[in-house]
């Protein structure tokens, strides 16, 4: 998704990422491009016209009636049935799994190659939260991404979130303004989120709050680093890196 309300050029800034089978409403067509708003968390951007397969009303309804597994593996296969037809996704997809365990959409049915599916628990286990967060560590860092082979400080946090059945918006500024607040770090629990501001207070960064004092984010490279009361402490630079400002708790 590129950034901008207008029209965007060849060279836009790309500010998040559509997973294969997330739904979208289109706010705006031109010859090109479409300016959308995601379904599962309000965010707009515009797409190239050709990244996207229309949905009748018939069939979003269907969609929206699966039950959503994801893939367990960071890269998992689908293969079309009949046409034999392969595609490859990313580990963090929200896929409509049908009664049969396979994706249905839009009538074409999609089969797992040599993967397994993994389901939310409910409720939402923090554990399996800072489990799944521990599996994309050394991830490298990129400006809008979503996935184990690059994100974002907030995409990272909300792919994780979603994956273990908590929706929270895109931006951690968004993600700040919603939740529990959590008075003390020392009162936080693991798998609580902690933001950060700059100077001018704004909110600019955020992370999964693990076991024993530490947190884990991307930052250069999704890694784990100490926290405590006056942020987080970086221990190849011996300094602190992010100034915390609140804790929010979802779970």
């Amino acid at each position: 998704m590129a950034a901008m309300r207008s029209e965007p050029s060849e060279r836009s800034e790309m500010v998040s990422q559509l997973f294969f089978c997330e739904v979208f409403t289109i706010l705006e067509d031109t010859v090109k491009w479409l300016f959308i708003r995601c379904e599962n968390d309000g965010y707009t951007g515009w797409i190239d016209r050709k990244h996207y397969v229309p949905l009748n009303n018939k069939e979003y309804t269907l969609l929206r009636g699966r039950s959503v597994a994801f893939p367990k593996d960071l890269i998992m296969t689908l293969k079309n049935q009949p046409t034999g037809e392969t595609i490859r996704i990313f580990h963090g997809t929200p896929l409509p799994v049908n009664l049969q365990g396979v994706v249905e959409i839009n009538g074409q049915t999609w089969e797992p190659e040599g993967a397994v599916f993994y389901r939310p628990a409910s409720p939402p286990d923090r554990k399996k939260i800072v489990e799944m967060a521990k599996t994309y560590e050394q991830a490298p860092y990129l400006w809008g991404g979503k996935s184990v082979f690059g994100c974002d400080c907030s995409g990272f946090v909300q792919t994780i979130y979603n994956m273990n059945g908590v929706s929270i918006k895109r931006d951690a500024s968004q993600q700040a303004r919603e939740g529990e607040t959590v008075n003390l770090i020392d009162e936080a629990r693991e798998g609580d989120l902690v933001f950060f501001d700059n100077h001018e207070g704004d909110i600019i960064h955020v992370g999964i709050l693990i076991e024993n004092s530490h947190i884990i984010h991307a930052s250069g490279h999704v890694r784990i680093d100490k926290i405590d009361h006056f942020g987080i402490f970086n221990p190849q630079l011996q300094t602190y890196t992010h100034k915390l400002r609140i804790i929010k708790r979802y779970l």
